[in-house]
């Protein structure tokens, strides 16, 4: 799929950014049909699974093309964190079954227990200014509640995937960056790191305009892949492999 290496991003407390040193994983996609094919046609077919009439309805040609690029987008995140997985523990990971009428997939550790939910951001800074600001830096986001869906269910891992290369570059560059940046724990998420954040959604889709209450932590609070790696071991699996350093 890609070529996966750790790298170490570092930042210190210069009243910008926090005092911190993490471990992320880079990974970087061929985006050549040779490649891709199979995942852009994952994407369109999920796409019109969210939304059937969407794709042949001219009125909404831009709303169909924003789905299918955030679809690409979900998916590349969730595949990214299977193959790593699975290069340093083998195959012990595997999706959830697809859900009608949402795009999001999950993934399941092989004890059919630990649940593994997969977000996505394009920060317009950079990797390090989204991981290390302390003011504007970006949050992992666990379960959500609003009219719509009260009481979502929380998993046990919540992983981030910053993308490198932009949104609007992803059906068109031959090569996609992304990040792997570790997460948050169920208990993390009810922990006193972790905060209620309201965000009203950009949702052209379902029509949802209500704000939605996200439990977050900030990325520099979380897990960066060391910790990952350490509680994946702690659940009683081997590591393998290791990836090859940068």
């Amino acid at each position: 799929m890609a070529k996966f290496t750790y790298e170490i991003i570092k930042s210190h407390n210069d009243g910008i950014n926090v005092d911190t040193t993490r471990t992320v994983v880079k990974c970087v996609f061929d985006n050549t049909p040779k490649n891709s094919t199979p995942y852009h046609n994952m994407a369109k077919k999920l796409a019109e699974q969210v939304n059937p009439n969407m794709a042949n309805d001219s009125n909404n040609t831009r709303n169909y093309e924003t789905l299918l690029i955030d679809t690409f987008a979900g998916l590349l995140a969730e595949y990214a964190y299977l193959h790593y997985i699975r290069n340093v523990f083998g195959e012990i990971v595997n999706f959830t079954e697809y859900k009608k009428n949402t795009p999001q997939i999950d993934l399941l550790l092989s004890d059919n227990k630990t649940t593994i939910e997969v977000r996505s951001s394009f920060p317009k800074k950079g990797i390090k200014f989204a991981i290390c600001n302390k003011k504007h830096g970006f949050k992992n986001v666990g379960a959500y509640t609003n009219l719509y869906k009260s009481n979502e269910p929380m998993k046990d891992l919540f992983l981030s995937v910053l993308f490198e290369t932009q949104k609007e570059d992803l059906l068109k560059q031959e090569e996609i960056i992304l990040y792997l940046v570790g997460g948050s724990t169920r208990e993390m998420m009810l922990s006193d790191i972790a905060f209620d954040d309201t965000l009203k959604p950009k949702d052209n889709f379902y029509k949802i305009t209500s704000e939605t209450k996200y439990r977050t932590i900030y990325l520099y609070n979380t897990l960066d892949i060391v910790g990952l790696e350490e509680y994946i071991c702690s659940l009683g699996y081997q590591k393998i492999n290791s990836l090859d350093w940068c």
